[in-house]
Order: structure tokens, then sequence, then C-alpha cells
């Protein structure tokens, strides 16, 4: 009988870690659903086997047919992978910043988690649900009340949730990352390498054992 290859579904695909995430699911040989809210970007543009969709996924009811339309093409049973990768970063004083920037923060950073969690887990069985957080939700600087209390707002609602899912085949991982070298092409100092994080949180998600990994912070040596 033919192995079930795993299902990653991952969002904010189009560029800097989510991009890393979508070349080594397929190097994995994974079936992978790419998901970004701009239009498919040329640097995702390579001839691999993938399904892209373009999705805003702090819409609720969009969120919830693009699970019902993986649901039919996949079994209840399939092992997913969900990494809710998709955020918008923006640094800030208080005084600096329209109100309008705190709402759109909120909608990037944790409506979208939220979203892609609930539709996952009402449309399939079991899977891991990974979360890429940031340092700013535990140790807010200035500039950073906006997105690191987004961020903070998607820990406490995976803290809760992990509780409710005690009794399912649902886990839950959460990595606090430092700084990535997400938007520049070319390397920056003291940086983590998104290539070689993804490579990390996939081989940590799909192993199975006596123990797990909840709650994680990654930083850079130079931090």
């Amino acid at each position: 009988m033919e192995m079930q290859r795993s299902v990653y579904v991952i969002t904010g695909a189009n560029k800097g870690l989510g991009l890393s995430f979508v070349k080594e699911a397929i190097q994995r040989n994974g079936t992978v659903e790419a998901i970004s809210k701009s239009p498919q970007s040329s640097s995702l543009s390579f001839e691999c086997n993938f399904d892209f969709t373009q999705l805003d996924c702090s819409d609720a009811v969009a969120t919830g047919v693009f699970w019902v339309a993986l649901s039919r093409k996949c079994h209840s049973d399939t092992d997913v992978i969900l990494i809710n990768n998709a955020g918008t970063y923006y640094k800030g004083l208080l005084t600096e910043t329209d109100p309008a920037t705190y709402l759109q923060l909120i909608k990037d950073n944790y409506l979208s988690a939220v979203n892609m969690t609930k539709g996952f887990v009402t449309n399939f069985k079991k899977g891991t649900i990974v979360n890429i957080i940031s340092t700013g939700a535990l140790r807010n600087k200035a500039g950073g009340s906006g997105y690191g209390s987004a961020k903070a707002a998607e820990a406490s609602f995976f803290s809760a949730l992990r509780d409710e899912f005690k009794s399912t085949n649902f886990r839950i991982m959460n990595i606090y990352a430092g700084s990535i070298n997400t938007w520049s092409p070319n390397p920056e100092p003291g940086c983590i390498k998104p290539d070689e994080l993804a490579k990390w949180i996939l081989d940590t998600a799909i192993m199975k054992g006596t123990f797990e990994i909840a709650d994680c912070t990654l930083l850079p040596f130079s931090e």
C-alpha cells in the first residue's frame, strides 16, 4: 500500500520564511498548499507540484471555504501540518501610529491564525499546528506596541487551545523567533537563516515520540 503523503498548509508563502517552508515541504515529497494574501510571486513560480491559493486569512468566510474544499480533496484522517506563518511586521511609536494600523496588525497577525486553525480542526481529525509567533510577544520593546501585542494575542489564543485540545489528536507548536532574514534577498548579519529555520521546524513538527516541543524560543547567536 502506498504511504499517504503529509499535507503542508503554509500561509504567508510568497516570500521569506513562508517560501522556505514551501521549498522544504516539496523536498520532503509532501502535498503543498501555499497561501498568500497577495498574488503568486515570481519567487514562488518554480516548477514543482504545489497548489497556490490567494487568500486573506483574516476573512473567516473565505478561509472556511478553503478548508471545506481541501477536506474534499483529502481524507479527514490525512496527516495535515498547518503552518500559521502569515503576518505583517510594523514598527512605530504610539503617537506616530494610525489606529487603523493597529486593527490591520490584529487582522493579519492574530485573526489569520484564528481562522486558519478553526477551519483546520473543523474539517480534519488530526494534525499539527505550527505558529510562527515572535519574541516580541514575550518581551516587547518601544515601537512594537502594535505588532508585539498582536503576536501576544496569538500566543494567548493557542495557550487556551492547547488546553481545549487535550483529548484530541491535534498538536500545537509555538515558535517564538528572533530576527529572521525574511525580507532582504541578501544575507543580513545577526539574523536567523529562513531555510535553516524551516528545515528545523518541519523536522520537529513531524517528530513522533513520548514528548513534544510545545513552546520554543529561537534567537540568533548575536542576540
